[in-house]
């Protein structure tokens, strides 16, 4: 029915040390060059920078005279940039029927750094301005989609020393990952023109190119997504901040009352789905030690040497990423809300997520899984019309009844996954444990009763069980319940 796209970029610079004044139209018409003795030729800061450019002027401001040569200067040069592109669209099919598509991608990078003076007596001028302590830092999220692997078992029958329970599931998105890194290592080397910075060229160890061994957070990040997402190694971009994102979903089906045989039992039923996935780097700051020419590095670092006494080496990367997640909720997977003519209400909601966390430097993933299941059924009956006998005085109950009755069920666990890297060994040790985690169930049955328009009557009762996955802690379990009793004074 419609699309819905905006996309918007914010910039800032801050120069420190600017000596030219602010006249009409943020420009200085008079300015003169004091080190040079001589009138700048351009009106300072330009007509660009006026105008919003992010282009750096440090280069045009040093040698034109509008920075201060004062060799303490302690501000920070800075150059801050956000992009963020959000779309939607929606269509119904048929009515009641709709259907939600949404996607979003943004991204953040701070880039700061000292500009001064430097004093040096072999220069004609005595010195000159230099850029001292770069630093660039960021965030990035982009929406995605990750069903293939989303509905792997956690838990498998395991039997050892004749002892069968329950342990951690194999993940097969998990060894994809470690295999798709040869293939990511591969494709790396054959786009790399600087493959002559390299000791020796060609598959090394454990099946990976001698450049991108299998630690590389070059290779590391495209090998995990690709086998999480829906998009395979020989196909995902190289880059670490994809520039395509791919879309949510949400689905609302609120029509099935029209069905002639549903309409004369139900007063409304509905259905929900929504999916929502996302990408994130959690933050990012630039390699000091990388020397990058056209986007490819060109310096090296040796990991170790392998049984021959040749030397293994990785590419330095440009920016260095600690760790990257993945965000996926079905919320709900599945959602039905039922009112029936006669009084009952029923809904079910069953949701799951989960919240991958890589770190980049121990190759270790954090998996934190969580399933709820939520059952309502309910019976409101305005007049009640139930007439009883307790201890010798008669009762006659006239007023609107509410009944319910909530059973919850939640289920949570995290548990770590490694790789313990050897590139002699292109099999690495796949190991997981659980770090907590916890199964929780709430029976929650209530009776709300209106005594009259000022006086209203509850009983509740709840019972709350957990059962923790952990040696670390303890089952547990508590109940509570009671009479509520609501007077209202106002009219």
């Amino acid at each position: 029915e419609n699309i819905d796209a905006n996309f918007t970029q914010n910039s800032n610079t801050v120069l420190p040390g600017y000596i030219p004044r602010t006249d009409n139209f943020g420009l200085d018409f008079g300015y003169q060059d004091t080190f040079a003795n001589r009138r700048s030729p351009l009106l300072p800061p330009t007509t660009g920078f006026i105008l919003g450019s992010q282009k750096d002027i440090r280069g045009i401001a040093a040698e034109n005279g509008w920075i201060t040569r004062d060799t303490t200067l302690s501000n920070l040069f800075l150059n801050n940039k956000t992009t963020q592109f959000t779309a939607r669209t929606a269509i119904e099919p048929f009515r009641g029927f709709r259907i939600e598509l949404s996607m979003s991608r943004s991204e953040t990078r701070n880039n700061s750094s000292f500009f001064r003076w430097v004093t040096d007596s072999s220069l004609p001028e005595g010195g000159s301005y230099q850029e001292i302590d770069p630093l660039s830092t960021g965030n990035f999220n982009m929406s995605y989609i990750f069903v293939n692997s989303a509905f792997e078992s956690l838990t498998e029958r395991v039997t050892r020393d004749s002892i069968t329970f329950d342990a951690i599931a194999t993940s097969n998105a998990f060894e994809e990952f470690s295999r798709n890194r040869q293939i990511i290592s591969a494709r790396r080397a054959g786009l790399t023109p600087n493959l002559n910075a390299l000791s020796r060229q060609g598959e090394v160890e454990g099946g990976y190119q001698n450049g991108y061994l299998g630690n590389n957070q070059d290779v590391l990040l495209p090998a995990f997504l690709s086998a999480y997402g829906i998009i395979g190694p020989e196909k995902i971009t190289l880059k670490n901040f994809p520039k395509i994102p791919l879309p949510n979903l949400s689905i609302n089906n609120n029509g099935l009352t029209n069905l002639p045989f549903l309409k004369d039992i139900f007063n409304s039923i509905t259905l929900k789905h929504t999916y929502r996935a996302s990408y994130s780097v959690g933050s990012f700051n630039n390699n000091i030690n990388a020397d990058v020419e056209n986007g490819f590095p060109v310096n090296t670092t040796v990991f170790r040497e392998d049984v021959n006494g040749l030397p293994l080496e990785n590419f330095q990367t440009e920016d260095n990423i600690a760790s990257v997640s993945i965000r996926e909720d079905f919320s709900p997977l599945i959602g039905v809300n039922m009112t029936m003519k006669n009084g009952i209400t029923a809904s079910i909601d069953y949701k799951r997520g989960r919240m991958l966390n890589l770190s980049v430097g121990t190759m270790q993933l954090s998996e934190l899984h969580n399933q709820d299941l939520a059952v309502m059924f309910g019976y409101r009956k305005d007049k009640l019309d139930w007439q009883f006998t307790f201890m010798g005085k008669d009762f006659d109950l006239q007023n609107s009844m509410n009944a319910q009755l909530r059973l919850t069920m939640r289920d949570t666990r995290e548990f770590n996954r490694s790789i313990v890297f050897d590139p002699a060994n292109p099999d690495e040790a796949l190991d997981a444990q659980y770090t907590r985690g916890t199964l929780n169930w709430i029976i929650s049955p209530s009776i709300d009763y209106v005594v009259n328009t000022r006086l209203n009557l509850k009983l509740f009762y709840e019972q709350n069980i957990n059962r923790p996955y952990t040696s670390q802690s303890f089952d547990t379990s508590f109940a509570s319940g009671g009479v509520q009793i609501r007077f209202t004074l106002s009219n």
